[in-house]
């Protein structure tokens, strides 16, 4: 026997070997659900083959063998053996996933004395999927790949790319910024510089997008508390025990950021300011559809069979509440929507008017705009942009103290300036004064003389010869 067809026996030895044991692993725990009880594990039947399936296999088995040459059996041997070896975790990993208990319900599945990974935590995992990296991002930076982001006429980020970024915002901001930090204002902002850029090391965005940036991860890194909260806490106040350790779903949670925030959401300011939020929360009658498509992505979809003059912020808030059929689910909805369109063909029709805020959405609504947002724009466009106001600039400290100084300076050298006006003045009447009574003394004694008064009278001089020659 050649070594070529020693070693071809020998690995189809052992895929046999290999297969025999994933098939016996697939019959005990094919039957079984993951979440299954010990009861009902032990009272399921086992499955087993019948003569006829095996008769099938082993005949097409031997129809390949001898159909194959020696050095395309041992190829076949080889994926034979990968497979199986496949198989086999499979089998493994389902029979571990089996042994899960569920603490306090079926949803939720405690951490795994047998799992392989070494960062667990020791806590609740609720995900299936776990927690998103956004790997393929990170991949592309080590590539030193870069993707451009594209905008729409008002500004907004839109398209593939800028999802890609809107989700990559969210995982720096819960990696990055501990939950601990009660508000995103205490955050340092050597940190919110970090994420903008990592952010512009994985693509390419204007340096005016900054402040849309650190504001996405700021609404991104509150949702992302309230997550924890609605799902790993509230639930669990009476059991202590399973608010110990940070979720097995986000792991980079440590435990000390984790128990200051658990503390911090059992608190009864908390609680209390959590139940006002949610009376507030209820009052929201027109919710909209989208998830988390966003009005500017809404936009764009709707753009290829509609103008963009059509898509105002009237139809866009229209759109956004209905279904993939265009229906609405809530009747009052429904009823505000045949309003706006009511309202809109009378002003085609010149019977209203509308200018500026004051447009056919304010006014089926019933209350005014809000001054930090556009209804049915989005968040990121402006009262100021969209309705062409003028801005209103916020200056900094440093300007606002620059400018308190020049005015005080403005008001000492005003000061000034009216104090030595006065002096001059005075010393202009003064100077005047004299004048004026040193002429009116001089004008006077001419007069004097003018009118013989005060006339001096010349001696007659003796007529000599001395004189008389000159």
């Amino acid at each position: 026997m050649s070594p070529s067809t020693r070693s071809s026996a020998s690995a189809r030895s052992i895929a046999l070997r290999i297969r025999s044991a994933a098939m016996k692993r697939s019959r005990s725990t094919s039957a079984i659900p993951i979440n299954a009880s010990i009861s009902e594990v032990a009272a399921s039947p086992k499955k087993q083959v019948t003569p006829q399936k095996k008769a099938v296999a082993q005949k097409k088995y031997k129809t390949t063998r001898k159909s194959s040459s020696p050095k395309k059996r041992q190829t076949t041997s080889r994926k034979v053996k990968l497979i199986m070896t496949a198989e086999l975790k499979k089998g493994a990993s389902s029979s571990k996933s089996s042994k899960k208990s569920s603490s306090t319900n079926n949803k939720v599945a405690a951490y795994d004395d047998d799992d392989d990974d070494e960062n667990i935590t020791g806590g609740l995992k609720l995900l299936k999927r776990g927690m998103i990296t956004m790997s393929l991002i990170t991949n592309r930076l080590i590539r030193g790949k870069k993707l451009t982001v594209k905008f729409n006429d008002k500004g907004e980020p839109v398209g593939k790319v800028a999802n890609e970024m809107k989700s990559y915002i969210g995982v720096l901001a819960r990696t990055k910024i501990p939950i601990s930090i009660p508000d995103w204002r205490d955050v340092d902002p050597d940190e919110k510089e970090k994420i903008w850029e990592s952010i512009t090391d994985a693509f390419v965005i204007p340096k005016e997008c900054r402040k849309m940036v650190i504001t996405s991860a700021a609404n991104k890194w509150r949702e992302f508390k309230r997550k924890l909260t609605n799902l790993y806490i509230i639930p669990y106040m009476n059991e202590p025990d399973l608010l110990e350790f940070p979720p097995n779903d986000y792991r980079s949670i440590t435990k000390d950021n984790w128990q200051t925030f658990v503390a911090n959401r059992l608190s009864a300011s908390f609680l209390e300011v959590r139940e006002a939020q949610t009376m507030k929360r209820k009052e929201n009658k027109y919710p909209h559809r989208m998830a988390c498509k966003g009005y500017a992505n809404l936009q764009e979809e709707l753009s290829e069979s509609m103008s963009l003059e059509q898509l105002d912020r009237a139809t866009m808030w229209i759109k956004a509440r209905q279904d993939k059929n265009g229906q609405f689910k809530q009747a009052e909805v429904e009823e505000t929507a045949k309003k706006i369109e009511n309202l809109k063909k009378r002003e085609a029709e010149g019977e209203i008017t509308t200018s500026g805020s004051e447009d056919v959405l304010t006014i089926a609504l019933g209350n005014p705009e809000h001054h930090g947002r556009v209804r049915g724009v989005g968040g990121t466009v402006k009262p100021a942009a969209y309705f062409h106001l003028p801005k209103w600039q916020r200056k900094s400290v440093e300007e606002t103290v620059r400018s308190s100084v020049k005015k005080i300076l403005e008001k000492e050298k005003d000061c000034l300036i009216a104090k030595e006006r006065a002096k001059w003045e005075e010393e202009r009447d003064r100077q005047l004064a004299e004048e004026r009574a040193y002429w009116s003394e001089k004008i006077t004694r001419i007069e004097a003389k003018i009118d013989g008064k005060e006339l001096a009278v010349d001696t007659l001089k003796s007529a000599t010869l001395v004189n008389e020659v000159g």
